[in-house]
């Protein structure tokens, strides 16, 4: 684009297109959002410099994204050129496109698409600037040597991996080489359309059916809000050489899977789809599995261009743990990461063939086939090869599928069909079949499909133009050698082509059928606990800015709940008095005061005045307003913290603090004004007095009423005790002064129910997505070719989502508990009407559909009846929309 005229500035660095949503990250650049976001997934270092960003904060660039509207605005016809130029990249990047018109000088060896923006390398050819630049670091980033993606040393032996080529760092911008890039897309763009394709694309996966896009669309979404989710997956399954890894590598149409001969796969390699805004370079990581509930990365993760990068690393895996790459590793799984804008988001998992011998090897092999079959269970669909050469009755493949139960999953594919000589076409009829006989075995529901992949020789060709000519060759193989042998020809059963179709289909009802009712069920659990947690956040919300009702309704709730607990705490003050203050001073004074002492009379007078100061002192250490006051301080500060009352106090710390500021005044007291006089008549009361003037010094005798004196004392002090508080007054006057004010208090959980809320938001929208994915795949074609309608599929999956009260067969009533909603429902299979009782309107108002009518319980006769599968996928979404609303 840079020819039209348009500034630099107005150009992602990643896509070289116009930017739409520009954001500028730490390096000072500007990116398109959407790709940003995307190098960041594995990416901590800038794009253009490949230099560690100290955090990935995106900052919108809004005065670039004004300034690029204002030009598109003025200029149009350039916008729309650019817009035919982008969909016509796409086209060119198509699994299967034929691309003998792209010279392959144009093409990217490491992204695999048309180059925007090339540079010439040390190794003497030219790459995507932004994708060999990354190639280089992730080199530099392990501490290795850089090589070359497309330059290999000569093989020194047969069957060794081939090894790249020393490589230097330097890069060189190639302008000429761009400008005849762009003449040559504008050539093609006016002559074949940005919408028709180059020739007829060989099918694969990419043309599985539209459910898929819908799929990737909630898949950032999903990984948030559900940790460990992924797509489903295809796991092949099948002996040593059975042609698993060719035919998975043929299905996608990326060159990722060991396939030579010589070279059998020997741990899992799992390759995840992703759908991405541009492609990307695929990426490897390697992981331990020894432990299938907490899988660890080891190592950094590596930029790959072809299966030689993943079979040298399964290589050296393999030496590492075998001492020779011999035998297969269970510990360890391979993990390649493939990003497209034309590839269906889903996981293939190629295993190691099943083996006989050595017995070691043989029972590894089969662990794994366990180990995979039975993770994730019921959310994998199996691929069972077998070569055309060996009969279904005898396969080890099928046995064991027979034997873990997962026959209704499974697709029997019959590879190396041209190894069959003419005569034995009749067995692979028999194959064909889908019927138990002597050499075969049924393999119901979804059959057998017959393939033929071998690889063409022509020397020189690249590995896309080989995989095009590859499924070229197989229709004709079976045009042209099968069809004139065989009795019958059905072209379901036939060609990868078949066999991709069939995935689809099957595929997209085990989607609608299975996968999704499972994900929505989860997804209304983790609703559920959302919901819990906001409850326990406290009832009402407050954000600080409530008015009228709803600001009456939290002063309420607000004088209620500090009542509630205030209340008793005052309530019992007296018995708090007498058990923190009256018994530790019994205690006390029946060690102070003894029973009888004799002394002469000047030191009993003494000693009379010493015990009266010391029962003073005690009683003033146990009730003196200070120990009152701070014990009142204390008392209140627990009360108003950690309650588990539903309004949740502590969350409004400013009307906490205005309680206890507000009650600070009222603590209890002693009215200790005659406290010393009384005192003193109680021992002039309870002591008896005596005297001896024979003897000298002239002795006296004190004898005290221990227990008139002690009983005396605490009477005075509980008489003395004065708790006078209006608890509702004070407690109403600062609820209207924090909450009715001028500057109500927000809530301090604000932002954690605001999170909470938008979390709980995002649930809803999964689960109204995931059900509309549902409602567009009306009218499925089943493996048989048969049609059938997914409305029952919706009614089963609404009742198998939401708790049913009373499963009762359709076409009765039945009430629905979904989250604190009670609706009546009466259901169908081609009817379904719902009305919420004690629903709140406005929130049917605002968030149900048109045709969903939400009323109040007076109201209960009006009902609207929902006859298509869109409206039924809203009600499960307004049901639950609905409770949060209400919530």
């Amino acid at each position: 684009f840079r020819d039209m005229n348009v500034l630099n500035d107005f150009l992602c660095p990643l896509s070289h297109e116009l930017m739409q949503d520009p954001v500028v990250i730490e390096d000072g650049m500007s990116y398109e959002r959407v790709l940003i976001e995307e190098w960041f997934k594995s990416h901590s270092t800038s794009p253009l410099t490949n230099l560690p960003l100290a955090n990935k904060t995106l900052t919108p660039n809004i005065t670039l994204r004004n300034s690029i509207q204002d030009f598109i605005a003025k200029n149009q016809s350039i916008a729309e050129e650019m817009r035919r130029l982008q969909a016509l990249r796409r086209r060119l990047i198509e699994p299967g496109t034929r691309l003998s018109d792209v010279p392959a000088e144009y093409m990217c060896a490491v992204s695999w698409t048309v180059m925007q923006n090339p540079v010439t390398a040390e190794d003497g050819h030219n790459y995507e600037s932004i994708f060999i630049q990354d190639w280089i670091a992730s080199y530099q980033s392990r501490g290795e040597p850089v090589v070359s993606p497309t330059v290999f040393l000569p093989v020194e032996e047969p069957g060794k991996p081939p090894v790249r080529a020393p490589m230097g760092v330097i890069l060189k911008p190639n302008p000429d080489l761009r400008q005849e890039i762009h003449n040559f897309l504008q050539q093609t763009l006016h002559r074949v359309g940005a919408t028709t394709p180059l020739q007829q694309p060989a099918q694969s996966i990419a043309e599985l059916n539209h459910i898929f896009t819908g799929l990737d669309e909630l898949d950032g979404l999903l990984q948030e809000l559900l940790q460990g989710w992924e797509p489903p997956r295809v796991v092949t399954i099948g002996t040593e050489n059975s042609g698993k890894s060719t035919l998975l590598e043929r299905l996608c149409m990326l060159p990722l899977f060991p396939h030579d001969i010589r070279i059998c796969t020997r741990m899992a390699i799992r390759v995840s789809i992703r759908r991405s805004p541009i492609q990307w370079p695929a990426e490897l990581e390697v992981w331990d599995t020894s432990s299938p509930a907490r899988p660890t990365q080891i190592g950094d993760r590596r930029i790959i261009a072809l299966d030689v990068d993943v079979r040298s690393v399964m290589d050296e895996i393999i030496r590492e743990q075998n001492k020779v790459v011999e035998g297969v590793c269970c510990t360890r799984e391979l993990r390649v990461t493939v990003r497209s804008p034309v590839l269906p988001p889903m996981t293939l998992l190629d295993l190691p063939g099943i083996v006989e011998s050595p017995v070691d090897v043989a029972k590894q092999t089969r662990e794994l086939v366990q180990k995979y079959v039975s993770d994730r269970e019921g959310l994998s669909m199996f691929l069972v090869v077998l070569p055309a050469t060996t009969s279904p009755r005898t396969s080890k493949a099928i046995s064991l599928v027979h034997r873990y139960g997962v026959q209704d999953r499974s697709i029997g594919v019959i590879t190396k069909c041209d190894r069959l000589e003419a005569h034995e076409y009749v067995l692979l009829e028999e194959y064909l079949a889908n019927k138990d006989t002597e050499g075969a075995v049924a393999l119901e529901p979804h059959g057998y499909v017959a393939t033929m992949n071998k690889p063409p020789c022509p020397a020189g060709e690249s590995d896309h133009i080989r995989l095009v000519r590859q499924a070229a060759n197989e229709l004709q193989w079976f045009q042209e050698k099968y069809e004139p042998h065989a009795v019958s020809v059905d072209p379901e059963t036939v060609s990868t082509k078949a066999l991709a179709a069939k995935i689809s289909r099957e595929y997209t009802a085990f989607i609608v059928q299975t996968w999704i009712p499972r994900t929505v069920r989860r997804l209304f659990y983790e609703m559920s606990s959302c919901h819990e947690l906001i409850n326990q956040l406290g009832l009402p919300a407050s954000p600080g800015n409530l008015r009228g009702e709803a600001r009456d309704n939290l002063v309420r709730e607000a004088k209620a709940c500090a009542m509630a607990l205030l209340d008793p705490c005052c309530k019992s003050m007296m018995d708090d008095f007498v058990r923190h203050s009256l018994r530790p001073l019994e205690a006390d004074l029946r060690a102070t005061i003894p029973k009888c002492e004799s002394r002469s009379i000047y030191e009993c007078n003494h000693r009379m005045r010493i015990i009266t100061a010391q029962v003073k002192t005690l009683v003033r250490e146990h009730c003196s307003s200070a120990v009152l006051q701070s014990r009142w301080d204390s008392r209140i500060a627990a009360v108003l913290s950690g309650n588990g009352m539903h309004f949740r106090l502590q969350r409004f710390p400013k009307y906490v603090r205005a309680l206890g500021e507000a009650l600070r005044p009222h603590a209890p007291r002693l009215s200790d004004g005659i406290l010393d006089r009384k005192i003193d008549e109680i021992f002039m009361t309870h002591v008896k007095r005596k005297h001896d003037l024979d003897t000298l010094p002239a002795m006296g005798t004190l004898e005290m009423d221990v227990p008139g004196i002690i009983s005396s004392i605490l009477f005075l002090v509980a008489e003395l005790f004065v708790f006078d508080i209006d608890v509702a007054a004070t407690v109403q006057c600062t609820a209207h002064t924090v909450f009715a004010g001028p500057q109500q208090e927000q809530e301090c959980s604000h932002a954690d129910r605001t999170t909470l809320q938008d979390r709980l938001c995002q649930f809803c929208n999964a689960i109204r997505s995931l059900l509309q994915l549902v409602a567009k795949n009306d009218d499925l074609v089943m493996c048989d070719g048969s049609h059938t309608s997914l409305l029952p599929v919706m009614y089963d999956l609404i009742q198998k989502v939401l708790p049913w009260e009373d499963a009762t067969p359709p076409g009765t009533r039945v009430l629905v508990k979904s989250l604190g909603i009670l609706g009546t429902v009466r259901a169908s299979t081609d009817t379904l009407t719902l009305v919420v009782h004690d629903g709140p309107e406005c929130s049917a108002r605002d968030h149900a559909p048109s045709d969903l009518v939400v009323v109040k319980k007076e109201d209960v006769d009006v009902a609207t009846n929902i006859t298509t599968e869109a409206s039924i996928a809203h009600v499960m979404a307004s049901v639950l929309i609905t409770s949060w609303r209400a919530a």
